[in-house]
């Protein structure tokens, strides 16, 4: 007797999940861009891949992250090319999405499950930050985790020590996750789950370390940094008018895609989610209601931070540790409109499962998405002139970091005392290089012909006859100094190679 197919079992196990993400995995990696060369702001957190002295490894490449960058540095150096690297980004991104969602240990519907961890793995910012270099991602898969562990907490009436650990271990990874802790232990606190008499020991070591790592970041912060993120500060002035219109943009910006970096936390319209994200409210309100105020505490956290020009708020790329937090809450929405419709619940569960595996075909993740667009070949073929060539070459400062990433030979950073602040863009320390015929002048672009200046004293110095400029992601006003200083000493130019925010050129007299 043939048993019956029961539909159902698909529907509550995690088979289903299995297969979306291992059909998500295939199309991204067929659709995935050929990538040879890293773009600068993923260089500075790997270049230390290339240093021998694991001090200079530490603290070479990051402000706020140092674990993340470590960490990065051993998965480039393990990676057989940047493209595998990348490949291996991502798939480290949905083996933490399955962890964190599928082995929670909570009494999550299994459609929530589902819905969740599709809504996540097909979001426009995670998807694409997901082969990034940077701690974004992580950040987000780790507010997911103590989502669900205050869950298993209230249930067993009681915190586990042994978790503060794992707190200090991603508080070093990112100093962003101290927002979501905070949160979490204020939970805990209004539900007297914290035994400060019996762990106090405990308590004050986390308190202390994660102290230490807060004061090492502000030491190294920078006011190229603070300008970079005033536009996702709260305005201090200007009247209640112009914050709550701030807040609102700030509060849109997570839900939809606001410029070519910050993506949105969802692949819906703003109409879409932000219906979704209220009946998720209410449903939590009605059966979670403190992980609902887990969640207010996060982001009324940066919120606040925001207003004290300490931390960005709203839809920015430094703000996906929080996003996940909005995905849950529009999956519980998702759930909710199920559940209004009992009779029908299986039919448009599948029709939501069709939807998401359908959505697949426009969620790959796009290197090329969230950098400036360079030519990944012309890059290739100037580092490896640099790594080959014996003739002079001065290098353009934005090419530090990626050139260094890929040379051949071991380099070390720029000689630095406490605290480290390096002659780099937002005080990044730069690598040096040992061949004697690179020369590098300028480490950061320089006002008032700065840079101009002292390549034409440099080059009077040094006697240079012929003379090789290489740049790789070129910003014309930054890069004109050096246009202007060797066409001012030499006579003759030529174009050896020239394209999209590369250019390799000869001088001579």
């Amino acid at each position: 007797m043939k048993r019956k197919f029961n539909s159902s079992f698909l529907l509550d196990s995690n088979y289903l999940i299995y297969i979306f993400f291992g059909v998500l995995t295939y199309t991204n990696f067929n659709n995935f861009e050929k990538i040879k060369i890293l773009y600068g702001d993923d260089s500075w957190v790997v270049v230390g891949s290339s240093y021998t002295n694991i001090f200079e490894k530490l603290v070479c490449c990051t402000i706020t992250h140092p674990v993340s960058s470590i960490f990065h540095q051993g998965l480039f150096n393990l990676s057989s090319s940047t493209d595998m690297y990348l490949k291996s980004l991502f798939s480290l991104f949905v083996i933490g999405t399955l962890f964190v969602v599928l082995y929670n240990n909570t009494d999550t519907p299994q459609e929530l499950k589902f819905i969740f961890s599709s809504l996540i793995i097909t979001s426009p910012m995670l998807l694409n930050y997901s082969v990034r270099s940077k701690p974004y991602v992580v950040e987000g898969l780790f507010s997911v985790y103590v989502l669900f562990l205050i869950s298993k907490t209230l249930k067993k009436n009681v915190f586990d020590i042994k978790y503060l650990f794992i707190f200090l271990f991603f508080t070093f990874f990112s100093l962003a996750n101290i927002f979501v802790l905070i949160a979490f232990f204020l939970v805990l606190i209004r539900n007297k789950l914290l035994n400060f008499n019996i762990y106090k020991y405990q308590y004050l070591l986390f308190a202390l370390l994660s102290s230490f790592v807060v004061f090492l970041s502000y030491q190294r912060r920078t006011n190229n940094l603070e300008n970079f993120w005033t536009a996702y500060f709260a305005p201090t002035e200007g009247g209640l008018t112009l914050f709550f219109r701030w807040f609102y943009f700030s509060i849109i910006r997570i839900f939809s895609s606001s410029n070519k970096l910050d993506l949105g936390a969802l692949n819906f319209s703003i109409s879409i989610s932000l219906v979704l994200f209220l009946f998720g409210v209410f449903y939590l309100y009605q059966n979670q209601i403190e992980i609902l105020e887990f969640i207010f505490y996060t982001i009324f956290i940066n919120l606040l931070v925001s207003v004290l020009q300490i931390f960005p708020f709203g839809g920015s790329r430094l703000n996906i540790y929080y996003m996940t937090l909005v995905i849950y809450v529009c999956s519980c929405g998702v759930l909710y409109i199920l559940n209004l419709t009992k009779n029908y619940k299986n039919i448009f569960f599948i029709i939501f499962v069709t939807f998401s595996f359908i959505n697949i075909n426009s969620s790959s993740a796009s290197y090329n998405q969230t950098i400036r667009s360079f030519d990944q070949n012309i890059a290739s073929e100037i580092i490896d002139f640099v790594n080959t060539s014996n003739e002079n070459i001065l290098i353009y400062h934005g090419s530090l970091w990626t050139i260094g990433t890929h040379h051949n030979k071991k380099i070390r950073m720029e000689d630095l005392n406490y605290p480290f602040i390096g002659s780099g863009v937002s005080g990044i320390p730069t690598p040096t290089f040992k061949n004697k015929n690179i020369h590098v002048v300028c480490q950061k672009y320089e006002i008032d012909d700065l840079c101009k200046n002292k390549i034409l004293d440099y080059l009077k110095i040094n006697n240079i006859d012929v003379l090789y400029l290489v740049g790789i992601h070129i910003r014309e006003y930054q890069y004109k100094p050096y246009l202007n200083a060797l066409r001012e000493h030499y006579k003759y130019e030529e174009i050896i190679l020239k394209s999209t925010e590369t250019e390799l050129l000869k001088f001579n007299n």
